[in-house]
């Protein structure tokens, strides 16, 4: 079962494994606030979109 996660870089983490496994076409927004613990309305809160939330993973991953 998901931890409650609602800082941003443990969503964004939480959410890597998703897009990893489905890719970005076939990862709805309620699969990545399932595998995050969280509400989609959160997702939107701290990400505006599903491509933002992306895009935003790249960024994270390669700028560590």
């Amino acid at each position: 079962m998901p931890i409650q996660l609602y800082e941003r870089k443990e969503i964004l983490e939480a959410c890597l494994s998703v897009f990893a496994r489905h890719g970005y076409k076939d990862t709805s927004t309620g699969m990545l606030a399932g595998a995050a613990g969280i509400s989609m309305s959160l997702i939107f809160h701290h990400f505006n979109s599903k491509k933002t939330l992306y895009l935003s993973l790249l960024v994270h991953c390669f700028v560590r």
